[in-house]
């Protein structure tokens, strides 16, 4: 997929997340009895609120879903260099490196955007490279 596209795709996802969101508690608050538009005032403050609240937590989430753990300071030290090179000398800051205990030899990024990405190597990745 396209990085355009797959942005496309995230960009539409938390929309229609957002309204959503903001119909439903609109309607909600409109059926406890508050003015229809202060109702959905709230319910645009509140569904900005969540969009912006996952948003933010979206990566920690993924990390955690995928069971990485994060690698010290010297424990792959040829790795760590590795990476190091990467950013340097494509002017990525350093990133925090995590380790997936795999047998596969693959390699992940997550993050919002390429300057605070966080790389995932499987272990057997890491090792290779120790």
């Amino acid at each position: 997929m396209e990085p355009h596209q797959a942005v496309r795709r995230s960009l539409s996802i938390f929309l229609v997340w957002f309204v959503v969101n903001g119909i439903l508690l609109s309607v909600l608050l409109s059926l406890i009895g508050i003015s229809i538009l202060i109702s959905v005032l709230i319910a645009v403050f509140l569904s900005i609120a969540r969009v912006v609240a996952a948003y933010r937590r979206m990566e920690f989430k993924i990390i955690a879903k995928v069971n990485a753990e994060p690698i010290g300071k010297g424990s792959y030290p040829k790795f760590e260099n590795l990476v190091e090179g990467l950013c340097v000398a494509h002017g990525f800051r350093n990133p925090n490196l995590f380790v997936i205990t795999d047998s596969a030899p693959n390699m992940m990024m997550v993050g919002k955007n390429s300057s605070k990405g966080k790389p995932h190597s499987h272990d057997w990745v890491a090792r290779k490279s120790k």
